[in-house]
């Protein structure tokens, strides 16, 4: 249904307004899939009110978005009647109904060990090139997400509830500032669903993998419980998304008639740069002569994403239109993240738009990696220029191709090759062996200092150790051990050579201790005693400053004895403490006050509940 055409009205045509007011409430009634007691409203710019909002039949109750405000009708009008009434007069600019979208999934069989939707759009693929970035955000709007769910607690960024608490038909949305507005954890589970195929940790030892491993999240709940919610809080997710500097949206959602206020709202994301990732819908129509909305309005910042199933064709229930459907995405029996802290599948196509917004973020991931930052549109070419032609989809879908993300992927890395390495640096020269010592005259006898009782012995100068080639030094390939092991990094790992700093994709690279432990250790046997000058450590570079896997303050400890616990600190050397500023990625050289004869080296991080990551260790001798 729209409304464009009746509620926008000037002098000149106010003849039509007779036919006007007895249409719109029938088409309405037809309707009702809007909120039963409340308007949109926005009025003219400049304009001064006549009459009170009491004298309107309407009481403010807060902003959707700038001058779109939310109105309660407290006399006996229907929403119908209302938006009749409120069209003809000369201060309102645009009013609507405050029209109910509804989510575009269906939930299905339990769960089963496999994704098959990621290898048919070649995600494992172009993860061979790129697992994203945390400096790409997506928002997904929905009906939340299980904020401590294993596979999506290190992604979600943060998020925003619209969602009243409790659920009760008229109340208002919780107000910024209070603990509800801040409780957007998915008590339905659509959310969580959609949010784990677009970022669901890979390569974690754990459950699933999202499309992008790496890209943060950002959650808005607006869905209510009955998998239903209103646009009024839609758009005030889409500006909270933005603001929070989220340029990619996932919005499993919508089905309505044509709302401008929702035209406009999304115009404005498209103005800052934000891709608009739609659900085509799941009543299997053709939208080309039965638009919906969102997915049908023609703004070229929306990607409107159609279901594929298991055998490449158009899903049985999906929305198609070669006019306003754009690319298709699996949305068959899709596994991902429930809101119980498991996993399970559910179809539709509400499970193919994650998808589409989570290879949005990995071109825009590619992007950065090359120094590059990807406007909407140039992502949106990206993904539907290279995306798998099929047949089946000619006459369905305005591209009649499937998502690959490897193909799209790989095109902006050809487009934007990486610049020339640096000019190595010339090879360190070979040690040589330390001069022997200069005897120098003694001072003279006119200048000593005066005696004191409170004099100190001399203290030797410590020189700092020469940091040796990472990975090459004598603890290589020794035994190792530590407090505990996190999802598949053993101590080994600190010792094995492999140099790389990036935990999630390089699952060789470090060891670490489970991130909920407190007092973690680490420890290297070198196979006997050697005299030990310093220690070089080496960080994870996957993590910002003050992530938990920070090594800042762990301390450097040798002794004779094998190391079991903080119970050893009293039989062993303190080396040293890695440095406050420790930078992620880089190696930390720890010299010790003196070399110290030691057969076992320790590395103790007396912190609570926080992990010890060591991407490799070496250990310089005298």
């Amino acid at each position: 249904m729209r409304f464009s055409s009746s509620v926008r009205l000037g002098a000149s045509i106010r003849a039509v307004l007779a036919l006007v007011a007895l249409s719109l409430p029938v088409s309405l009634a037809a309707s009702q899939s809007y909120a039963s007691g409340r308007v949109l409203v926005k009025f003219k710019d400049n304009t001064v009110r006549t009459m009170s909002d009491d004298q309107l039949g309407l009481k403010y109750t807060r902003s959707a978005v700038d001058s779109v405000g939310v109105y309660d009708i407290i006399d006996d009008s229907t929403v119908a009647e209302k938006v009749a009434k409120l069209s003809t007069l000369q201060s309102v600019a645009l009013v609507e109904p405050d029209y109910r979208v509804t989510v575009k999934r269906s939930s299905n069989d339990p769960l089963y060990p496999q994704q098959w939707h990621l290898p048919v759009i070649s995600a494992d693929t172009a993860w061979n090139s790129v697992t994203g970035t945390g400096a790409v955000k997506v928002c997904v709007i929905d009906s939340g997400a299980r904020i401590d769910h294993p596979d999506l607690v290190a992604n979600i960024a943060g998020g925003w509830n619209l969602v009243p608490i409790p659920q009760v038909t008229g109340a208002a949305p919780p107000s910024p500032g209070t603990a509800a507005y801040a409780n957007y954890n998915d008590t339905l589970g659509h959310g969580t669903h959609t949010a784990g195929s677009v970022a669901a940790a890979g390569n974690n030892g754990l459950g699933v993998a999202g499309v992008a491993w790496r890209t943060k999240l950002y959650i808005c709940r607006f869905i209510w419980d009955d998998e239903a919610g209103y646009i009024s809080d839609a758009m005030t997710c889409m500006s909270l998304c933005r603001a929070a500097g989220a340029m990619i949206t996932s919005n499993s959602w919508g089905g309505i008639d044509y709302s401008t206020f929702l035209y406009d709202e999304i115009a404005k994301a498209r103005d800052a740069g934000q891709l608009f990732v739609n659900a085509a819908g799941n009543s299997a129509i053709d939208m080309n002569t039965n638009p919906r909305y969102p997915a049908s309005y023609n703004l070229d910042n929306i990607i409107s994403v159609a279901a594929t199933s298991m055998s490449d064709g158009l899903s049985a229930y999906s929305n198609y239109g070669t006019d306003c459907v754009h690319i298709g995405a699996p949305g068959d029996y899709i596994l991902s993240t429930t809101y119980n802290g498991l996993y399970g599948r559910m179809y539709g196509t509400s499970m193919a738009t994650p998808s589409v917004a989570g290879a949005a973020s990995l071109v825009q991931a590619a992007a950065l990696s090359r120094g590059k930052t990807l406007t909407y549109s140039a992502i949106r070419a990206y993904l539907l220029a290279n995306a798998d032609t099929l047949a089946s989809l000619k006459g369905y879908v305005a591209s009649a191709r499937r998502l690959n993300v490897a193909k799209a992927v790989a095109a902006v890395l050809a487009d934007f090759p990486p610049s020339p390495p640096p000019k190595k640096p010339p090879p360190p020269s070979p040690k040589k062996s330390p001069p022997p010592p200069v005897k120098r005259p003694p001072p003279p006898k006119t200048s000593p200092p005066p005696p004191s009782s409170s004099a100190v012995p001399p203290v030797a100068a410590v020189h700092p150790i020469t940091v040796p080639t990472c990975g090459t030094t004598l603890a290589r390939g020794q035994p190792a051990r530590q407090s505990s092991t996190w999802s598949g990094h053993p101590a080994a790992r600190a010792v094995n050579g492999n140099c790389n700093t990036d935990v999630v994709d390089d699952n060789h690279a470090c060891s670490m201790t489970k991130p909920g432990l407190s007092n973690a250790w680490w420890t290297v046997d070198l196979g006997s005693v050697v005299t030990v000058a310093g220690v070089v450590v080496k960080a994870r570079s996957d993590c910002a400053q003050g992530c938990f896997t920070d090594l800042a303050g762990a301390q450097i400890l040798l002794g004779s004895e094998p190391w079991t616990s903080a119970a050893s600190l009293p039989a062993f050397t303190p080396c040293g403490v890695v440095p406050s500023k420790l930078v992620p990625g880089a190696r930390a050289a720890v010299t010790c006050a003196a070399p110290t004869p030691a057969r076992y080296v320790a590395v103790y991080l007396p912190k609570a509940a926080t992990a010890l990551a060591l991407c490799e260790v070496d250990v310089v001798t005298a």
